[in-house]
C-alpha cells in the first residue's frame, strides 16, 4: 500500500526527502536520521581557509606529494597536510564561514579531511594533533553545522559549536579546558565518552581510560542555563521488512518535521551526512543498524543519543515503534509505540504526540551530557557485558610468506568473508558459569577473566546456548587483523604495554619488557583498530575448525570452513604465557579438542547471513 499524496500533505521540504542519515541540530545539539534510501548527489568540496597571521617559520608536509615545503599562501593548505610549527613559530587560520584556529608553537597537527558541503552547509573538520597546543573558536555558524574531530594519542574529541583549548604534551597526554559550549572525549582505550561542559577541564594521559575532571577557573558560564548544550541525537531508521521505500520516506518525513515543530531544530538531509561518511571511506555504515555500526556512526558524526524506530504490523494493526537510547552509558531512556488500525497513513498523525513524549524527556537528556560519563575500569563487568561488534564483510590475505611464518601459515592466500558478529571480549568466568552451572577455570576468582580450562565441546556448547557459535579460523584472523597486512596489528613488534604475554620473549627486536605470569581481566590491554580486545595473549582461543598443516593449499576462497575432519582444533591468539612469536595474527596452533589447559579460552560469533557454502 502506498500513501495517498493528501495523507503526506506537510511533510516535504526543499523538494528533499529526509531519508538515510540526516542530522538535525536540537537547541545546539544534533539530531541525525539514517534510513536505507539511495540518493544522487554532488560530492563535498574542499573547506576554504585563510591566513589571518603567521609567525615563524611553518612547514607544511603532504601526504599525496610525500613532500615537505612551507606554509605560504592560504590554499596550500587542504585535506592530507600537516603543519609543523617550529619553537618560535604561530599561526592564526580562519575556515569558512568564520571558525578560527590559533596553533601555538611546537604543535605538529595533520588535516585529514577539511570539507563543505553546500548544499546542506556541513563543515566537517578531522584532524590529528601529535602534540602541541591550538585553541579553537567556532561560534553558531549561519546556515552551517561543524562536525569537528580531533585525535590525539590518548583520545578522541568531537566538538561542534565551541570554544576549546586542548594541548598535548609529548609524552601524549592531553588536556581539553572547555570555555563554552561542549566537547565530547573518548579516550583511545575505553568504550564510554565523557562530556565536558563549559568551565570544565579534562586531562587524558595515554594508556589509560580515564578522563580527569576539574574545573578551569572563575567561568560563570557553566552555572547559566541558556549555556547548557542540549545532547546530539540520532534517530536510526524507521525500519520495516514489509513496507515500500515510498512509505518509509513519508514517515520519516514525518518524524523530522515533527521534531522541528516541537525543538529548535535545523534538518540536514541524507545526502548532506552520506557524503561525508563516504569521504572518510565509512559509508557502509549506512547499511548496518546494529548496536556496534550505531556506535561508530555516533562516532563519526558526534552524536549522544540515538531514537531507534521500528514498523510491523500484526494483523490489521500497524505498530510504529521509538525508542531512545543514551548511547554514552549503552541505557534506553524512554520509549514509545503509535498503533493504528487498517489505514498505514493514520500513522502520520499520530507521530507529533509519540515525539511529543520524547521531547518531554529535556531534562533526562540534559543530564546526559551534564553528567560525565566517566569510563569504567576495564575490569567492571558493566563494560564487558554483551558485548558484540559488527564485522563488515570483505576480504583479506590468510596466512603468511616462508620469511616470516611456519610451514602451515603457507601459502598466504585471498579469503573473502560475509559480515558477522563477533564478541569485543574473551567469555568470562562469570559469563560461563551463569549459562553453563559451573566454572572449569583451575584458578578461582576474578569473575570477569577469561575463563579457561575449558574443552572445545564445552566452548561450543557455550556459544551455541546463547545462540552464536566458534568462529571460523579464517573469521578469527579477518578480525583479529582488522585490515592489517604485519605480524602484528600494533605493527612489526608487539610489547608488554599492548597484550599479556611472556613479554621477556619478544619477537622483532622488541625491547624485553614484563612477564605477569598470569591471567588478567578482559579489556585490560588496548583494543585493535575494529574495538576488540585480547586477541592476543591473555587467553588462546579456540575456533571451530579442525587443524590441517596443509589446508591453506585447498582452501575455499570465500568463507572457507576448514577441513571436514581431524584429530586437532585449532587455536589461536596465544595466550598468557607465549612468546612474541605465538601471537602473530597468522600463527596456527592446534590442540586435542578434549584437553583442559589454563591458557585457553574463547570467544563466539554470530553470523547475519549464512556463511558456510551450501551443497548444491
Amino acid at each position: 500500500m502506498v500513501l495517498s499524496e493528501a495523507a503526506v500533505s506537510g511533510h516535504k521540504r526543499r523538494g528533499v526527502a529526509v531519508a538515510g542519515i540526516s542530522r538535525i541540530c536540537y537547541g545546539t545539539g544534533v539530531l541525525l536520521l539514517l534510513f536505507t534510501l539511495s540518493f544522487a548527489g554532488e560530492q563535498p568540496e574542499q573547506l576554504r581557509c585563510k591566513i589571518i597571521d603567521i609567525k615563524g617559520a611553518v612547514q607544511l608536509w603532504s601526504k599525496t606529494s610525500s613532500a615537505m615545503g612551507t606554509l605560504k599562501r592560504s590554499d596550500d593548505l587542504s585535506s592530507g597536510k600537516t603543519l609543523i610549527l617550529k619553537d618560535d613559530a604561530s599561526l592564526h587560520l580562519t575556515f569558512e564561514p568564520l571558525i578560527d584556529l590559533f596553533i601555538e608553537k611546537s604543535t605538529i597537527i595533520g588535516f585529514d579531511n577539511l570539507l563543505v558541503e553546500r548544499t546542506g552547509g556541513v563543515i566537517r573538520m578531522h584532524c590529528t594533533m601529535e602534540k602541541g597546543t591550538f585553541f579553537l573558536k567556532a561560534p553558531s555558524q549561519a546556515g552551517h553545522t561543524l562536525l569537528f574531530t580531533l585525535r590525539t594519542p590518548a583520545a578522541t574529541i568531537d566538538v561542534s559549536t565551541v570554544e576549546i583549548s586542548i594541548t598535548v604534551s609529548d609524552d601524549g597526554t592531553t588536556v581539553a579546558e572547555v570555555r563554552h559550549g561542549s566537547a565530547k572525549v573518548l579516550p583511545l582505550e575505553s568504550a564510554l565518552k565523557t562530556v565536558l561542559n563549559s568551565g570544565s577541564r579534562g586531562e587524558i594521559k595515554r594508556s589509560k581510560p580515564q578522563v580527569m575532571l576539574s574545573g578551569i577557573g572563575d567561568s560563570t558560564a557553566v552555572l547559566h542555563k541558556k549555556h547548557q548544550k542540549q545532547p546530539s541525537i540520532a534517530i536510526l531508521s524507521v525500519k520495516s521488512k514489509d513496507k515500500s521505500e515510498e512509505n518509509l520516506e513519508h514517515i520519516s518525513n514525518s518524524v523530522a518535521s515533527a521534531f522541528e515543530k516541537s525543538t529548535s531544530a535545523k534538518v540536514l538531509f541524507l545526502d548532506d551526512v552520506k557524503k561525508l561518511l563516504h569521504a572518510e571511506g565509512v559509508d557502509r555504515l549506512l547499511d548496518c543498524f546494529t548496536d556496534s555500526c550505531i556506535s561508530r556512526i555516533g562516532a563519526q558524526a558526534g552524536v549522544d543519543i540515538v531514537i531507534v524506530g521500528n514498523l510491523g504490523q500484526l494483523g490489521t494493526t500497524h505498530i510504529l515503534d521509538l525508542k531512545m537510547v543514551d548511547v554514552l552509558r549503552d541505557k534506553l531512556l524512554k520509549r514509545t509505540s503509535i498503533s493504528v488500525t487498517d489505514d498505514l497513513g493514520l500513522i502520520l498523525k499520530e507521530i507529533p504526540g509519540a515525539i511529543g513524549k520524547l521531547v518531554e524527556t529535556d531534562l533526562v537528556l540534559t543530564s546526559v551530557v551534564e553528567s560525565p560519563a566517566t569510563a569504567e575500569p576495564a575490569s567492571t563487568p558493566a563494560l564487558y557485558q554483551e558485548k558484540i561488534v559488527w564485522i563488515f564483510p570483505g576480504g583479506f590475505v590468510m596466512g603468511s610468506n616462508c620469511k616470516s611464518g611456519e610451514v602451515d601459515e603457507l601459502p598466504a592466500h585471498k579469503v573473502k568473508l560475509n559480515g558477522f558478529f563477533i564478541d569485543r571480549f574473551e567469555v568470562t568466568r562469570d559469563e560461563f558459569e551463569k549459562v553453563m552451572g559451573y566454572n572449569p577455570s583451575s584458578a578461582k576468582g576474578c569473575s570477569n577473566c577469561p575463563v579457561t580450562d575449558v574443552t572445545w565441546q564445552e566452548a561450543s556448547d557455550y556459544c551455541t546456548k546463547v545462540g552464536k557459535r566458534l568462529p571460523t579460523e579464517a573469521q578469527w584472523e579477518y578480525a583479529c587483523r582488522a585490515g592489517s597486512t604485519t605480524p602484528f596489528y600494533t605493527g612489526m613488534t608487539i610489547t608488554g604495554d599492548q597484550a599479556n604475554f611472556n613479554a621477556q620473549k619478544p619477537f622483532g627486536g622488541s625491547p624485553l619488557g614484563p612477564f605477569k605470569g598470569k591471567i588478567v581481566p578482559v579489556g585490560s590491554f588496548p583494543h585493535n583498530s575494529w574495538n576488540l580486545h585480547d586477541m592476543y595473549g591473555n587467553a588462546a582461543e579456540w575456533c571451530a575448525d579442525w587443524y590441517d598443516i596443509a589446508y591453506y593449499g585447498n582452501s575455499l576462497e570465500t568463507n572457507p570452513p576448514g577441513p571436514k575432519t581431524g584429530k586437532l582444533k585449532v587455536v589461536r591468539g596465544g595466550g598468557w604465557s607465549s612468546d612474541g612469536n605465538g601471537l602473530r595474527s597468522s600463527n596456527r596452533m592446534a590442540y586435542n579438542p578434549e584437553l583442559r589447559l589454563n591458557t585457553i579460552g574463547f570467544r563466539c560469533v554470530q553470523p547475519d547471513e549464512p556463511d558456510v557454502p551450501k551443497k548444491k
